[in-house]
Formats: C-alpha cells, sequence, structure tokens
C-alpha cells in the first residue's frame, strides 16, 4: 500500500525553476501547488489551497 505524499507549495519568480520542481516532485507523486509570487501565493493559500510543505524563494520581488 502505498502512502499519500504531503501536498506541497512552491513559490519562485522563476517560471523554470517552478516547472522543473513541479515536473520532478510530481514524478515522486506529490500533488504540487505553484505560485509565482508571494501575493499569489497568500491567496492560494487563503483561497482553496492547502500545503503541509513549502518550498521558496527568499529573495523575491516587492516580498521576502
Amino acid at each position: 500500500m502505498r502512502q499519500e505524499r504531503p501536498p506541497i507549495l512552491l513559490i519562485d519568480d522563476d517560471p523554470d525553476v517552478l516547472m522543473v520542481l513541479q515536473l520532478f516532485l510530481e514524478a515522486q507523486g506529490y500533488v504540487v501547488k505553484r505560485a509565482e509570487s508571494c501575493a499569489a501565493a497568500l491567496a492560494l493559500l487563503r483561497s482553496t489551497a492547502t500545503a503541509h510543505i513549502v518550498l521558496l524563494d527568499v529573495v523575491m520581488p516587492h516580498m521576502d
């Protein structure tokens, strides 16, 4: 029986980084949500997304 993986939220202003990380993590069985800004990540979390793990770029425009 395969254990369900926790949902992950990726936050980065570089779309290429987001794409590579998302493809890698989904191949490992994770459910991945992504945001290209801190504001988008906060909106996503406030709406419906649940994230047990957050991977983020610590230097981002407008908010870090």
